[in-house]
């Protein structure tokens, strides 16, 4: 049962990382994966949820200028209440990217198998303008 479990969350973020990755996107599309993120990142699977993460990344670099108040509200609710210290520190790091994007422009969002490159890349950009601001 549990490897089942892994199987679906391996395919289910698989299949949405291909479709943000699409060539074309119609808006019912873009809406529909805006949606599927905004449901994983409320999932009672903390698999599904900390891979919903990273995917809510990856959509918002697709996709800047599209309204994402539901995915980032979704996420406070997780960097604030997660049980999960792993899963609550990365959804800090996603909403932080999410309300300042400008800061994290040189950081890359790419396929989930650079998902922990990025989130190291959003927190050392966090640390260097800290440093900085300091010296």
């Amino acid at each position: 049962m549990k490897e089942k479990i892994v199987y679906t969350i391996v395919l289910f973020a698989t299949l949405l990382t291909l479709n943000l990755n699409a060539q074309t996107y119609d808006g019912k599309r873009k809406d529909a994966a805006k949606e599927n993120c905004y449901r994983s990142l409320i999932s009672d699977n903390q698999g599904v949820v900390e891979s919903a993460i990273f995917i809510s990344l990856q959509f918002k670099n697709r996709f800047p200028e599209e309204n994402t108040n539901k995915i980032l509200d979704a996420l406070d609710d997780l960097a604030k209440s997660s049980e999960i210290p792993r899963i609550s520190y990365k959804a800090q790091l996603a909403r932080l990217y999410f309300k300042n994007t400008a800061w994290f422009k040189n950081v890359e969002v790419k396929s989930l198998y650079d998902e922990q490159k990025t989130f190291e890349q959003i927190a050392e950009t966090l640390n260097n303008s800290i440093v900085a601001s300091n010296n």
